[in-house]
């Protein structure tokens, strides 16, 4: 998923229509937002393999631009898919009996 080509394509469906550029607005809105991602020794090998340009100073729009080679990567290379999987595995740590827990201990309604 090439975002750039998306709201390019977006941009000239509109013209089409006679609505502007409303890929440019909606890009331009994704820079000014932060990514509010906290980069921490927890969270860092993870961070690298997903967003391998992320930055204390990225933004969603940085974020977005990298989730479609991470996606790729992930769906085409075995390697990287096992890699990744094994980094999540080491950050979270599942309870042994969550699968005793009841609809209402788990989702809070």
């Amino acid at each position: 998923m090439d975002m750039e080509k998306l709201f390019d394509d977006l941009n000239d469906a509109n013209n089409e229509l006679g609505l502007g550029n409303i890929g440019t607005l909606l890009k331009s809105l994704f820079q000014l937002q932060p990514a509010g991602i906290e980069i921490t020794e927890e969270n860092r090998d993870a961070l690298k393999k997903m967003f391998p340009n992320l930055k204390p100073t990225s933004t969603m729009w940085d974020l977005m631009k990298d989730v479609g080679p991470f996606s790729k990567k992930l769906l085409q290379d075995g390697d990287f898919y096992k890699d990744f999987r094994e980094t999540l595995k080491q950050g979270f740590k599942l309870d042994l009996n969550s699968g005793n827990w009841s609809y209402e201990e788990v989702i809070k309604t």
